[in-house]
């Protein structure tokens, strides 16, 4: 945070000069000799309005472009919700040991998976991390029943197969307890449009 100066750069106890009256301007943070607590026409300063200003916009397209791109860019793999689209680098040949980061794409061009559902391991907090094989009867259980409430029909009645994604331990012991439950075609070929309701 930067010390507080007068807008001209005066070192404290030294009054900064003033406008002349017939402009109305008073520096920021200055008290007129009136005591009034701000200057006669009421502005900031002369360059005062215009970062309050800037600002704002600034954050607002920022967040436009994120929203409106979101479907085109990566993202961390642990912020995916249901109906999201996307690749992962596994299909690019990296290692499965832990994905971070995922290709988001707009359901209505190919793309190889679509989330069904999120949701939280149940557990204490310092529970030991339960490996793969704890995992499965969760999944089983879980990621079925989203999986049929989401396409419309049981997956063994579906040319289309469920998968997860689940806590690494070096993320469960930092307090992880996220599943991803997502779906993909049995033999691995990309999908087109959402599978949400399309009994498939």
């Amino acid at each position: 945070m930067s010390q507080n100066m007068p807008p001209d750069g005066t070192p404290g106890g030294v009054e900064p000069s003033v406008e002349p009256s017939s402009g109305g301007w008073t520096p920021t943070g200055v008290t007129p000799a009136d005591g009034s607590a701000g200057g006669a026409t009421g502005r900031t300063g002369r360059f005062g309005l215009l970062p309050r200003l800037i600002i704002p916009a600034i954050i607002v397209v920022v967040l436009v472009v994120g929203f409106l791109f979101r479907d085109r860019i990566s993202g961390n793999a642990a912020d995916l919700k249901p109906g999201d689209c996307f690749d992962d680098p596994i299909t690019a040949g990296a290692s499965a040991a832990e994905i971070k980061d995922v290709q988001h794409h707009p359901c209505s061009e190919p793309h190889l998976y679509e989330v069904i559902e999120t949701m939280v391991f149940p557990t204490s907090g310092d529970a030991t991390f339960p490996g793969q094989t704890g995992f499965d009867a969760f999944l089983v259980e879980k990621c079925s029943a989203a999986f049929a409430g989401y396409v419309g029909i049981a997956e063994d009645q579906s040319s289309l197969t469920y998968l997860a994604y689940t806590p690494v331990e070096s993320g469960w012991n930092r307090g992880d307890r996220e599943i991803t439950c997502f779906l993909g075609t049995v033999d691995g070929t990309k999908l087109t449009g959402s599978m949400k309701d399309s009994k498939r």
